[in-house]
C-alpha cells in the first residue's frame, strides 16, 4: 500500500528496517561524535614531544608497525575518527529522511567499518602476540613470576577469543545491513523521494 504526499505523488510506505537502522546509528554516531569532539579538545593539551621521544625508546620498537604508526600520528587518527563519526551522523539523518545519497554514503561507511573491524582484529592479535612473547621471554626462574605470567597469558587468550567474536559479530551485522540497503524493496523508498 502506498501513501500520497502533498504534491499528489504516490510514495511507498517507509520500512521499519530503514527507520530502525537510521535511529540506531543516529544515537551511536551522535554519541561517538560528541566523544570524538571531546577527545580532540583533550588531545590539544597533551605533551606530544614526550610521546615522540617515547616512541624512539627500545621497548616501543617492539610494537608492531601499525601500532607505532598510530601512536606517531595520534592527533590525525583522532581527527579522522571524529570526522567519520560526524559523516556517519549526517548520513544516518539523511537515511532517516530517505535521501539516496545518504543511503550510498551509509553503505560506504559500513563497508569501511567492516574493513576496519577485520584490520583492527589483526592489529589486536599482533599486539597481544607481542605482549605474550615479551612475557615468555622475560620469564625468570622465579615460580611466582611464572605463575603470574601464565595468568596473564590465560587472560590474553580469553581476550583474543572475545575480540575475535566481537569484531566478526559487528562486521557481520554491518554486512547484513549493507546487503539489505540496496535491495529493490528498500531502494524504492529512496528512488521515489529522489524523483
Amino acid at each position: 500500500m502506498t501513501a500520497v504526499d502533498q504534491a499528489g505523488i504516490q510514495v511507498p510506505p517507509r520500512s521499519s528496517f530503514v527507520t530502525v537502522v537510521a535511529w540506531i546509528f543516529i544515537v551511536l554516531s551522535g554519541f561517538s561524535t560528541l566523544i570524538g569532539a571531546l577527545q580532540n579538545l583533550m588531545i590539544r593539551s597533551m605533551p606530544f614531544d614526550q610521546l615522540k621521544s617515547a616512541l624512539q625508546d627500545s621497548t616501543a620498537t617492539q610494537l608492531p608497525g601499525p601500532a607505532r604508526a598510530m601512536f606517531a600520528h595520534f592527533q590525525l587518527f583522532f581527527l579522522a575518527t571524529f570526522l567519520l563519526s560526524l559523516l556517519m551522523l549526517i548520513s544516518a539523518v539523511g537515511l532517516l529522511h530517505r535521501r539516496n545519497w545518504a543511503r550510498l554514503v551509509f553503505m560506504g561507511l559500513l563497508t569501511l567499518g567492516i574493513v576496519y573491524m577485520i584490520g583492527g582484529l589483526f592489529l589486536q592479535q599482533s599486539l597481544l602476540s607481542s605482549f605474550d612473547a615479551s612475557f615468555s621471554a622475560a620469564a625468570p626462574q622465579d615460580s611466582v613470576f611464572r605463575a603470574n605470567a601464565k595468568q596473564f597469558q590465560s587472560m590474553f587468550a580469553v581476550m583474543r577469543v572475545f575480540m575475535i567474536a566481537f569484531s566478526l559479530g559487528i562486521a557481520g551485522v554491518f554486512g547484513w545491513i549493507v546487503a539489505r540497503l540496496p535491495s529493490a524493496k528498500v531502494r524504492t523508498e529512496f528512488v521515489s523521494r529522489a524523483a
